[in-house]
């Protein structure tokens, strides 16, 4: 689907093949209003534990916040569907298996 979508936040995710189960949590999250207004204002940067061995210094978050910036603040110009392609990379590799 191109053009600008109707209103923020009205912008959905691509499917790239088998990610239709990640993009249903993605959207959940979005529209969770406190976790969305704590990842559209950044405050999720001070809360970041990138010393952590055990975590993903920050990769994941960071992800997650981009998708988020990009699913509220889409511009006029780009599609109105988002590939979830970053943060499907970033969860693979902070996966206890990658």
């Amino acid at each position: 689907f191109k053009g600008t979508p109707p209103q923020l936040g009205a912008v959905g995710l691509a499917n790239l093949g088998n990610t239709c189960y990640m993009n249903t949590v993605l959207q959940c999250l979005s529209n969770t209003t406190l976790l969305r207004s704590y990842f559209l204002r950044s405050k999720f940067l001070a809360d970041l534990n990138r010393a952590n061995k055990l975590g993903t210094g920050g990769k994941l978050s960071t992800a997650f916040g981009k998708l988020i910036h990009c699913l509220w603040y889409k511009r006029s110009n780009q599609d109105a569907a988002s590939k979830p392609s970053h943060a499907q990379n970033d969860s693979d590799s902070s996966s206890p298996s990658g």
